[in-house]
Formats: structure tokens, sequence, C-alpha cells
């Protein structure tokens, strides 16, 4: 099952409107990380997140599709600190995502 999202994108004063699909686990956990209180993010508070991050991370390419790079920006916030470090510190190869840290 997934989670649809329909978000928009601001690049460079441009706004472009999409949707992307999230496996519904991994939206759970995305949901649970913006939470406050124990509580879940409601869908409109992971939306705009995801409208937010999108549009201020740096390595967007437009090129990709939009969805693999929603994926990887959630598993990005939702892991370990640690683990994150691990993986940025490494030097990917070419043609893999690279992400920012919380």
């Amino acid at each position: 099952m997934s989670t649809r999202f329909h978000i928009r994108i601001t690049r460079n004063g441009t706004t472009t409107r999409t949707t992307v699909s999230m496996d519904k686990t991994l939206s759970g956990l995305l949901a649970a990380s913006l939470g406050e209180n124990g509580l879940m993010a409601d869908h409109g508070t992971v939306r705009a997140w995801l409208d937010k991050t999108l549009s201020e991370w740096a390595a967007f390419d437009p090129l990709l599709p939009v969805t693999r790079q929603v994926t990887h920006l959630a598993l990005l916030h939702i892991a370990r600190p640690e683990y994150v470090d691990a993986l940025t510190a490494l030097d990917a190869p070419s043609g893999v995502m690279r992400g920012v840290g919380r």
C-alpha cells in the first residue's frame, strides 16, 4: 500500500505541482518523526514538510523521478543520525543521490 501526496515544489521562483506516492510504512514513520508529544503528524504536516524540504534541497534533480527523491529524503530524515553521518562520509558512486542530515 502507498500514500499519495499532492506537493508543490518551488525552484527559482517557479512552483510546480505534482503527485508522489510513498510506501505507507515509510509515510507512517515520517509522520511519527514529524509529530510532537508522541503523536503522529497529520497528512497535511507531512505534505508541508515534503514541499519545504524538496524546495530547499540543493541536490534536487528535476531529471530524476520525484518519488525517488522523496523516498531518499524521508529515509534520511527518519534514520539514526549516526547512520546518516556514516553514509554521507563515504564517497558515493556517481549517480547516487546525496542528501543532508537532519
